[in-house]
């Protein structure tokens, strides 16, 4: 039942995409772009794409002989094309290992052989399709406008990752040291080798593309091609999809768009490489692929090859990574507009590929029956909402990339949680709660020297680049370090002082919230809780006597009232819009593309906005998880239970100061939360419940 729930949820993807890749064109003009093809280049699209796949092949092969399967090219080449006919024929993961075990099956491959050739392969290629990406998007933005203030900002951010980086270090030094000691001068040739072979694939595949956009006549320079072009392979990459189909069609029409290419001609150019690259390996398939009787083929070369598992490494290095990172949410600012980059995305992104593979081998236990089901059924509720809201308002960045694609986004940061779970959730919150009091520590400091007249710091903002996320950042931590050691009252008083100086009235509520709800179900806390709170105030008093809250006080003042008046109007604005459209919502997106004001605002309150843009039926489908989530962990409270503590106190936390900023997109909340959902504890008059979705 899950598969064909997954199926359906990518089939209704790639309806979606390839409507808003076509929806608006003009027949004219497709026409005209189709009759205008050159095929010498075409055909050179297609050489590319070959070179790709031969290059592709000889990683698969590199990779097979690490974990002693020797493989000879036809059957490297072989793999590589039934994998690829297996992503598009039956989902993108699934299917693409289904037909990678069926073949390897019969060449002595065991089924977790070929989940860990292709975790190793899949992780190479996402993180040299990630730089690329990332480098097209520089290229592509490279016209940047740094002043004095956001050139201090992003020193300040490096710094703070420096610093903050010594914690992890510390806590995780023993893994870090038993990691090093098994690593060969072989293992590291061999993952270089593994990273190069990935690279010239990237760039082979760069080629066909650019070799597609000339043979559909356009004239833009080489490298905005290839920079527009690591765009659309990255967006493809990403496994919710059959083969990437809809995703490339879609993000070619932004990426090369960015670049100038019409409409028509992106959709042409992205569909050409899709069309090659299918039939490109049905051909090799065709001629690679023969029978073979089951153990035939070449047994185990080494039982010591592959000592250095790149997939173990990851495993224990993104989470602790993600833990330290998704604190710096860095503002980039362009000639147009500011990007908003959250410095744990790449990292979480990778952790979601790494967990999707992993699972085949050993599946995720959860707290919450069905929880995979949730997740389907919300983002099922995503790409309604976003076909409803571009049915009404067309195409808009915040819509797709913000909130559509950031949903994946969310997704991953929970992955990542429940994967550092597997490593320490004790020591994973550890990082957590100790990250961010050095954090809350250094602007306290900052706050101090303001007041002596050697900066001026108004807002306690940390690297969040707002007081009110900032804010919500320090909940987790104290809800983070009430649920892991209580005992650690200077956390704890560290996170309650920022909170109150910052002056956010939703999150000073919210700590108000989480405390009695820490009280109420953790046993003996409220001594601790006591002190914690008397460290508080004497840190808030001695800032305050040192003149350091003044300045933000009065700052904080001035604009309260401007901000009250936004919050209420867009939460007003947000029910009327709810009753228009009760059922299914006005659509995603919706809201801020009609705000009338020239300064676009958001609903300053997530549950609103999700009755305004998904309606009943969409607010539903995200709520009931977490009601049940609540309700699971009240009627089995356990004493000394660590992930049921966590729970209740970040839902706590988070369902409260929802209902007055809109913090749907907070990292800190969905890392959290999936480290404690994986984390299931054994009692001896029950099992473990385990996912049934």
């Amino acid at each position: 039942m899950k598969r064909i729930v997954q199926i359906g949820l990518s089939a209704s993807l790639l309806a979606v995409a390839l409507w808003l890749a076509f929806r608006g064109f003009n027949p004219a003009d497709f026409k005209t772009s189709l009759s205008a093809i050159q095929y010498p280049q075409l055909a050179l699209a297609g050489f590319a794409v070959i070179v790709s796949s031969m290059l592709a092949a000889m990683r698969l092969q590199l990779i097979a002989a690490g974990y002693g399967y020797k493989l000879t090219a036809r059957e490297a080449v072989a793999t590589l094309s039934l994998g690829q006919i297996g992503g598009l024929l039956f989902f993108q993961i699934f299917g693409q290992l289904a037909a990678r075990s069926s073949y390897l099956g019969r060449r002595s491959v065991p089924f977790a052989g070929t989940v860990l050739i292709t975790t190793q392969e899949r992780i190479a290629a996402a993180l040299v399709s990630l730089a690329l990406a990332a480098a097209g998007a520089i290229y592509l933005f490279r016209h940047l406008s740094f002043d004095a203030v956001a050139a201090s900002d992003l020193l300040e951010a490096i710094a703070g990752v420096l610093i903050a980086s010594i914690a992890p270090i510390i806590i995780w030094k023993r893994e870090i040291a038993s990691y090093l000691s098994t690593v060969t001068r072989t293992d590291l040739l061999r993952v270089v080798q593994n990273v190069g072979l990935s690279l010239a694939v990237q760039l082979a595949m760069m080629a066909a593309y650019v070799s597609a956009g000339r043979a559909f006549g356009a004239s833009h320079s080489l490298t905005d091609l290839a920079a527009a072009s690591a765009l659309v392979m990255f967006a493809a990459s990403i496994p919710i999809s059959f083969a990437g189909w809809g995703i490339r069609e879609m993000s070619a029409v932004v990426a090369l768009g960015a670049i100038g290419m019409t409409d028509e001609r992106a959709v042409c150019v992205a569909l050409a490489v899709g069309i090659i690259s299918i039939v490109t390996a049905g051909l090799l398939a065709a001629v690679s692929a023969r029978t073979l009787e089951k153990g035939a083929s070449h047994s185990i070369v080494s039982t010591t090859a592959g000592k250095l598992r790149p997939e173990a490494f990851l495993a224990g290095f993104l989470p602790v990574s993600v833990a330290l990172l998704m604190f710096f949410q860095v503002h980039v600012p362009t000639t147009k507009s500011v990007i908003n980059v959250n410095l744990a995305d790449p990292f979480a992104i990778v952790a979601g590929f790494l967990l999707l593979f992993s699972a085949w081998r050993s599946p995720p236990v959860w707290r919450l029956s069905y929880l995979n089901f949730h997740i389907l059924a919300c983002s099922l509720a995503m790409l309604v909402a976003l076909l409803i809201g571009a049915s009404r308002v067309g195409w808009t960045e915040w819509a797709v990339t913000t909130k559509f694609l950031g949903w994946f986004v969310l997704l991953a940061f929970g992955a990542t949680g429940a994967m550092g779970t597997r490593i320490d959730l004790s020591r994973i919150l550890t990082t957590v709660t100790v990250v961010g009091a050095i954090i809350i520590a250094a602007e306290l400091v900052g706050v101090l020297v303001s007041a002596s007249g050697f900066t001026k710091k108004y807002f306690l903002d940390g690297f969040a680049q707002n007081v009110n996320a900032f804010s919500f950042q320090c909940l987790m931590v104290l809800a983070a370090s009430l649920a892991r050691d209580p005992r650690n009252r200077l956390v704890i008083g560290l996170a309650l002082a920022a909170i109150t100086i910052a002056g956010s009235r939703a999150a000073i509520g919210s700590a108000f919230v989480v405390l009695v709800t820490a009280i109420i179900f953790i046993p003996a806390i409220w001594r601790k809780v006591l002190d914690a709170t008397i460290i508080a105030c004497v840190i808030v008093y001695f800032i305050q006597i040192s003149g350091g809250m003044a300045s933000g006080t009065m700052s904080v003042l001035a604009e309260r009232s401007v901000s009250d008046a936004d919050h209420y109007a867009t939460m007003y604005s947000g029910f009327r819009m709810f009753l228009e459209s009760p059922v299914f919502g006005a659509g995603l997106g919706v809201f801020i593309a009609e705000w009338p004001a020239t300064y676009k605002l958001v609903i300053h309150s997530t549950p609103v906005w999700l009755l305004a843009e998904f309606g009943i039926v969409g607010a539903a489908l995200f709520l009931v998880p977490i009601v049940r989530i609540a309700f699971g962990e009240l009627c089995r409270f356990r004493r000394d239970d660590v992930a049921g503590n966590l729970l209740l106190l970040i839902i706590a936390g988070f369902s409260a100061m929802s209902c007055f900023h809109e913090l749907f997109n907070q990292r800190t909340f969905w890392f959290l939360l999936g480290a404690s959902l994986a984390t299931v504890t054994k009692e001896k008059s029950r099992t473990p419940v385990k996912e049934r979705g």
